[in-house]
């Protein structure tokens, strides 16, 4: 598969996730699970080594779209992210499922961490070639363990403006990446 059907099911799963708290008929009946917030991530930087042996990196523009879901003082975060590579042919799409807390720091700020696990697809930044077919293309993909921290300010009732950074630590090469989240409370 390629970077645009894993976007089309990343959107497709959040618009998902998202019905039950849009399209709800029943007032009266309780969610034990409600959707705090979504968040998105237009101005994210990331950065990579995927070599070892050489001392050659990759970086780009990604967005990373999170919705998280609240149980009593528990954060769990579905959290997709997609980049490309600014100067080159690469490109990665991220699954994340992530388990985290949020701490009030003062009365407009606070810091939400998160840590879990994650499916990483990517294509190879070191083979492919401009000349190269879509099937002769090498893509990889592998399981990481991604952490992830936002420090945000509440400008609003349901709306913050905050800096998120992030990790992917993987078998294939850790990827990072910070930016600038907007967040919508629910």
């Amino acid at each position: 598969m390629n970077a645009t059907k894993y976007a089309i099911i990343v959107i497709g799963l959040l618009v998902f996730l998202m019905s039950n708290k849009l399209c709800a008929q029943e007032e009266s009946l309780s969610n034990k699970f409600p959707i705090k917030s979504f968040s998105i991530t237009p101005t994210n930087i990331f950065w990579s080594r995927p070599d070892r042996n050489t001392n050659s990196y990759f970086a780009g523009y990604a967005v990373i779209v999170d919705v998280t879901f609240n149980y009593k003082r528990n954060l769990l975060s579905f959290a997709p992210s997609a980049g490309f590579e600014v100067l080159g042919s690469s490109k990665y799409v991220q699954l994340n499922i992530l388990y985290g807390r949020e701490f009030r720091l003062s009365n407009r700020w606070f810091l939400e961490t998160h840590a879990g696990v994650g499916y990483l697809y990517l294509e190879d930044p070191q083979h492919n070639s401009f000349f190269q077919t879509y099937y002769q293309r090498n893509f990889r993909s592998t399981m990481g363990f991604p952490i992830m921290a936002k420090l945000r300010f509440m400008t609003g009732k349901k709306f913050s403006v905050g800096l998120l950074l992030q990790t992917n630590i993987n078998s294939e090469f850790p990827i990072y990446s910070s930016g600038v989240s907007l967040q919508w409370d629910l």
